[in-house]
């Protein structure tokens, strides 16, 4: 028995429905626009505004028709308000963590949490150099032509590392 992954599913749905109906099918998708707002605007600022909801749940900015009937973004983005019917909005995505991580979101891996102590962008970049093995003394030139090391005083997270 195989296995079916949700792109199939609505493919092979979309598809059935287009031939059932006669219409003219699109076929396969062959590229995909993702919009990950990371540290962007919240959705209900942006592509789920709740209008009807009370003032301390629904976004700021009021809401517009879109070209989905019934279906309501933010009034800042009536551009692309007009192209609601070729694309998939997805408001439902959530999960248990209680951390911002793009890994679960984007991958369903969990992120592991630092305790012992505060990670700095340097630590980021020093173990994202280390996974991908380049060396610690590394360096690149600088706009003088100096050589400059990639990480100045980063430490590799060894807590996500994974063996």
């Amino acid at each position: 028995m195989g296995a079916v992954s949700v792109p199939q599913l609505l493919c092979s749905e979309s598809l059935a429905a287009a031939q059932e109906a006669n219409l003219p099918s699109f076929g396969r998708a062959k590229n995909i626009l993702l919009l990950y707002l990371q540290g962007a605007a919240s959705q209900l600022e942006t592509w789920d505004p709740k209008p009807d909801a009370p003032e301390g749940i629904r976004g700021k900015w009021g809401a517009i028709s879109t070209a989905i009937p019934g279906v309501a973004i933010c009034e800042k983005l009536p551009r692309l308000s007009r192209l609601t019917d070729r694309m998939a909005i997805i408001r439902s995505m959530t999960h248990d963590n209680s951390n911002h991580s793009n890994l679960y979101t984007l991958s369903g891996a969990i992120a592991a949490f630092v305790k012992d102590r505060p990670v700095s962008p340097e630590d980021i970049l020093a173990t994202m150099y280390h996974l991908k093995g380049i060396p610690e003394e590394t360096t690149i030139p600088d706009r003088r032509k100096r050589p400059m090391k990639l990480v100045d005083n980063g430490s590799i997270i060894e807590e996500i590392l994974v063996s």
